[in-house]
């Protein structure tokens, strides 16, 4: 069940729920797999700039965005734009770069703004994404320590992901791995002599 263009899907998904959208990708073309086929079409160019003042102004409901609109593109609730509503960013898949993920971040987040906005990132229970996860917030609370001496932000404390990487964690790791040496072997770690 998974899709093969995602962007594609989350976009299908919204215009059905009765929402406009927009989009701010370099993609230059769609793919539709709702029906027997596979439909691939060229997408057309839109502007940047009608694209987001567009949003701002309320024609449409919302974006999707993706590395490319990291930088240079003012989402937030400033007050010279026609449409306050709160903004709500949901994060599909964070940029594993730390200063791109921020980047995106800040398009709704903006000095003068008239509301704050609200973040979800979306994540699963695979270990694979638990970890990259736990990684991306031991790279926020890096960050964060870097430009407030605090290592919890509101972004960190709202349960981005517990760390996996301490001492209890280690313990676990070391007794699963001596009760299993041909997975240790497998995997290339070396057990202590057990004397």
């Amino acid at each position: 069940g998974m899709p093969i263009s995602p962007i594609d899907t989350i976009k299908r998904a919204i215009i059905d729920a009765g929402f406009t959208i927009g989009e701010l990708t370099a993609r230059d073309g769609e793919i539709d797999d709702t029906g027997n086929e596979t439909v691939v079409t060229r997408r057309e160019k839109q502007e940047r700039n009608k694209v987001l003042s567009d949003f701002n102004n309320g024609k449409l409901d919302a974006l999707i965005v993706n590395g490319s609109a990291s930088t240079g593109l003012s989402a937030h609730t400033d007050p010279k734009f026609k449409d306050q509503r709160e903004r709500h960013m949901i994060v599909a898949q964070p940029a594993p770069d730390i200063n791109v993920f921020m980047q995106i971040l800040g398009r709704i987040m903006r000095f003068g703004q008239t509301k704050l906005p609200r973040y979800t990132i979306l994540t699963t229970a695979l270990s694979a994404e638990r970890r990259f996860m736990t990684m991306l917030r031991g790279k926020l609370s890096s960050l964060n320590a870097n430009t407030s001496a605090e290592t919890e932000s509101g972004i960190t404390q709202g349960g981005l992901a517990e760390n996996i990487f301490n001492s209890i964690g280690d313990d676990v790791v070391s007794e699963v791995m001596a009760a299993n040496p041909e997975l240790a072997d497998l995997v290339h770690i070396e057990l202590p002599d057990p004397d």
